[in-house]
């Protein structure tokens, strides 16, 4: 019921699009919105934006109105972005929740590759220039779709990234997946140390030296590992920031990023 004023429809913005696609093992519904340029046209290609946080209970997809919506600041760059509400978001119960338990960083990533290839039967949206990015655990997110979807996305940027659970608060890391002791297996596959030698694309991580939230180390840790196995990477430190990094720089240099390697159509 928001009053939209003269001033705002001027600009031209589309509405972003409300749809569903099936996750994937096929089994659910799942939400997505979709986000398109003024200067859309059907006949023409636009690079992908996945904006994502993911996890346990985390919630991508709302019926509700923003103005300052950072996923339809970055379209009008020239970008498709897209997010969504892969297996184990909130507000569809517990089972649908616990889906995720014991396994971090397996089905959301699977859903995110699910919207990636569910979106390739557009012929507006080009699967060959697919980005993605997010902070915190959407950063540990971003660097696994990277490492471990390397075909599917090209270019990532990480915020403050957990790399390996082993690393995280035991109160909330245990919560979902019990000690590393007791689920080997769970924190192997989730960890972004195991499948740094895969990187094909173009990541950036961000970090801010003080966080003591997701410790610096964490990120450290991964480019080690991917200096070990030769990837080339980008990487920026920010003094005195802690989780929440203040300086300009991290969301300009993400927008330039994404400008230089994905190419957007500018109008």
């Amino acid at each position: 019921h928001s009053a939209i004023s003269e001033e705002f429809k001027k600009l031209g913005l589309i509405p972003p699009e409300h749809f569903t696609f099936k996750s994937a093992d096929g089994q659910y519904d799942l939400d997505a919105i979709l986000y398109k340029p003024a200067h859309f046209k059907k006949s023409e290609k636009y690079p992908l934006l996945l904006s994502i946080y993911g996890g346990p209970g985390a919630k991508m997809v709302f019926n509700r109105f923003l103005l300052n919506d950072g996923n339809q600041t970055l379209a009008q760059l020239g970008f498709i972005v897209v997010a969504i509400d892969h297996r184990g978001a909130s507000r569809r119960g517990k089972a649908f929740q616990n889906l995720m338990y014991l396994n971090l960083g397996e089905i959301e990533l699977q859903d995110h590759v699910a919207i990636v290839k569910s979106l390739a039967s557009r012929p507006y949206v080009d699967t060959k220039r697919v980005g993605i990015f997010g902070h915190s655990y959407g950063g540990y997110l971003t660097c696994m779709a990277m490492l471990k979807a390397p075909d599917v996305f090209h270019v990532g940027v990480a915020g403050a990234p957990v790399t390996d659970w082993r690393n995280y608060d035991t109160i909330y890391t245990e919560r979902y997946m019990r000690r590393p002791q007791d689920n080997p297996e769970g924190y192997e596959k989730g960890s972004c140390l195991t499948y740094a030698k895969d990187l094909k694309g173009r990541l950036f991580i961000h970090h801010g030296a003080v966080d003591d939230n997701v410790h610096p180390g964490n990120s450290i840790q991964l480019l080690e590992a991917l200096l070990k196995a030769n990837k080339a990477f980008d990487f920026m430190f920010y003094p005195e920031q802690q989780h929440g990094i203040g300086f300009t720089r991290y969301p300009d240099s993400r927008v330039e990023y994404f400008i230089q390697h994905l190419k957007p159509i500018v109008k």
